[in-house]
């Protein structure tokens, strides 16, 4: 059975400073081990459209927030090895400081990238009220459309925080996938209205672990679904802060441990 391994990046940068990003460094060693395992790269759209590859694990990389990185760092290093990847843009933060601008996002629709939406305003999803939930996927959705002649039909979940409503608002609205933050391997190709799987690179990644990531075994799958049960079952029971600030301490603690 064929997958796909979906990565996730936030902003990249010489020196991380916020746990989300990654170095540079990491970046390029990310997609020089890809390009030399010459495994399938492909967006999230065309996930659901190509053909599966024989007996191989697909990659997808996948950029959360519309960085300003998006395009100043990781566009130039995807076009030197001719890989397509799916930018996922919130559309309040466009044209702010750290953001793409939306010149910057034509540019990567003019280099064949997918966009995707992120939301207008980056909130928790499932704590919006009905209507609130509908104009976050439907008005950035139309504002991407309209100012970059791309048919949207994929959404990344901010916060990684969704649930069946979450989901169904989004069919709703038109998106045809539904990226989260839940680690694993997806099944090629993509179904519609299905959750996609993502595998999170961040500051405390090491060079080592690229290859699990990118074809992971059983092992790191088992330990990918405690980790995501874990903190899923804390997101539930602690209000919202507080979940931020135990998830940050974490974070801290491996960090130092490495």
């Amino acid at each position: 059975m064929s997958h796909v391994s979906v990565l996730l990046f936030h902003g990249i940068t010489p020196t991380p400073r916020m746990h989300s990003e990654i170095s540079s460094t990491l970046f390029s060693s990310c997609l020089d081990l890809i390009n030399g395992l010459e495994i399938p790269v492909r967006s999230v759209k065309e996930c659901a459209r190509a053909a599966r590859p024989a007996d191989r694990t697909a990659v997808s990389l996948t950029f959360d927030d519309g960085r300003e990185s998006d395009a100043v760092v990781a566009l130039p290093e995807l076009q030197r090895r001719d890989f397509r990847a799916t930018f996922f843009v919130t559309t309040g933060l466009v044209g702010t400081q750290g953001f793409l601008s939306w010149k910057q996002a034509w540019a990567l629709v003019q280099a064949g990238m997918e966009i995707g939406s992120h939301t207008c305003s980056h909130p928790v999803l499932t704590r919006l009220a009905p209507d609130e939930l509908d104009r976050e996927l439907r008005v950035s959705k139309r504002e991407l459309e309209d100012r970059l002649g791309q048919s949207i039909t994929s959404l990344s979940v901010p916060h990684g925080f969704y649930d069946a409503r979450v989901i169904a608002a989004a069919v709703s609205a038109g998106y045809e996938h539904v990226c989260v933050s839940r680690p694993g391997l997806n099944q090629l190709p993509l179904v519609a209205g299905r959750p996609v799987r993502r595998n999170a690179l961040h500051r405390g990644t090491l060079d080592g672990a690229l290859v699990h990531m990118i074809e992971p075994d059983r092992g790191t799958l088992w330990r990918w679904a405690a980790s995501y049960t874990a903190r899923a079952a804390l997101a539930r029971v602690l209000p919202e802060t507080q979940y931020a600030r135990v998830r940050q301490l974490a974070m801290r603690y491996l960090a130092r441990r490495r």
